[in-house]
C-alpha cells in the first residue's frame, strides 16, 4: 500500500492508504506502483507499506524554507527526505557521519545485514542550501549533499522491515531524484518473503534455494539449443506456464505451455537465465539455463 500525504500526518503516521496490487514471484512479493508517483511540490509526502498490513514502514517527503538573519539576507534550503516508521525495527540502509545519508544502491547488489541501517525519520536523499549575504544581491549555492544528489535513476532504497510474522525481511524500494534533488519519482517495490534472507536490489524473484514443493509429481527437463527452449514433462497439467527472468530478477519472457513436450523460440540476448515453472501459480521447478 502507498499513499500520499502532510508534513503533518509525516511526522504524526496518521494517513489513508491507497491499495496497491503486490505479485508474488518465487519467494519475493512485488509490488508496481502504476502510475508512478511523483514529489515534486513543497509537501508532497508518500507513505510505503511494504507487506500491505495497514500501517505503513516507509515514507518520503520533499520541502524547502527561506530563513533570513543579521549575516545572511536571504537563505533558501531544499531538501527530499525518506525516513523508517512503524517499527523500531524498520530501517534503511545509509551512513551517519553527523546526519544520516541512505545509499542510493544500484541493482545487483545484495541487501542484507552486510550493510549498514539506520531507523532514523528524517533521512537525507538529496539537499542544497542557496544564500545572499548581507549588502548583496547574488544568491549563491553554499552546501549540498546526499547520495542521491543531484540525480539518480533507477537507484534503489535497501530497506529491512518487520513483518507481522515477527521477522525480519530485507526489500528494496526503487526511485528516481532529478532536478538536483528537487524531484523524486517512487517506481516500485518488493521484499522477501523468507525470514531474514536479503534480496538482491531490482530482484523479483528472491531467494530461490528451497526444495520443489513436496507432493506435486509435475518434474521438468528443461535445456536450451540454437534459441529453442525445451521443456519436456513427465506429466501434464493445465493452467502451466514458464517464466524467464535475467540475473537481476527482472521479468523477461513468459509462455503458457499446452502440451507435456514444448519447443519455444527465443529471441533475446544469449546469456544466463532463471527459469520457472509454475501450475496454477505455484512453482513447482526452477533454475539456471544457459541460452546460446
Amino acid at each position: 500500500m502507498i499513499s500520499k500525504f502532510s508534513l503533518a500526518q509525516y511526522s504524526g503516521f496518521a494517513l489513508s492508504f491507497l491499495f496497491v496490487s503486490s505479485k508474488v514471484y518465487s519467494q519475493a512479493v512485488y509490488t508496481d506502483i502504476d502510475p508512478d508517483i511523483v514529489l515534486d511540490e513543497d509537501f508532497d509526502a508518500l507513505g510505503v507499506d511494504m507487506d500491505n498490513n495497514g500501517g505503513f514502514d516507509f515514507a518520503f517527503i520533499k520541502f524547502s524554507y527561506t530563513t533570513s538573519d543579521s549575516v545572511l539576507d536571504y537563505q533558501k534550503i531544499e531538501k527530499m527526505f525518506c525516513g523508517a516508521y512503524g517499527d523500531s525495527a524498520n530501517m534503511i540502509a545509509g551512513t551517519h557521519p553527523f546526519r544520516y545519508y541512505p545509499y542510493a544502491i544500484s541493482s545487483g547488489v545484495m541487501i542484507d545485514n552486510e550493510l549498514l541501517f539506520y531507523g532514523y525519520g528524517y533521512q537525507r536523499m538529496a539537499y542544497q542550501r542557496f544564500s545572499s549575504f548581507a549588502g548583496h544581491s547574488t544568491v549563491i549555492l553554499m552546501h549540498y549533499g546526499g547520495k542521491w544528489y543531484p540525480e539518480k535513476l533507477d537507484h534503489y532504497l535497501g530497506v529491512k522491515f518487520e513483518g507481522e510474522d515477527d521477522c525480519i525481511h530485507f526489500g528494496w524500494i526503487r526511485c528516481s531524484v532529478e532536478d538536483s534533488g528537487r524531484v523524486l519519482t517512487v517506481k516500485d517495490y518488493a521484499f522477501e518473503s523468507k525470514c531474514d534472507v536479503g534480496i538482491i536490489a531490482g530482484d523479483v524473484i528472491g531467494d530461490t534455494t528451497v526444495n520443489i514443493e513436496e507432493n506435486n509429481s509435475l518434474i521438468a527437463s528443461v535445456y536450451s539449443f540454437n534459441k529453442i527452449l525445451y521443456i519436456h514433462l513427465t506429466s501434464f497439467a493445465t493452467d502451466t506456464e514458464v517464466y524467464l527472468y535475467n540475473q537481476i530478477g527482472q521479468l523477461i519472457f513468459s509462455s503458457e505451455i499446452n502440451n507435456q513436450f514444448s519447443e519455444i523460440p527465443l529471441e533475446f540476448a544469449n546469456g544466463v537465465y532463471i527459469y520457472e515453472i509454475r501450475e496454477s501459480g505455484h512453482r513447482i521447478n526452477s533454475g539456471k539455463i544457459a541460452i546460446y
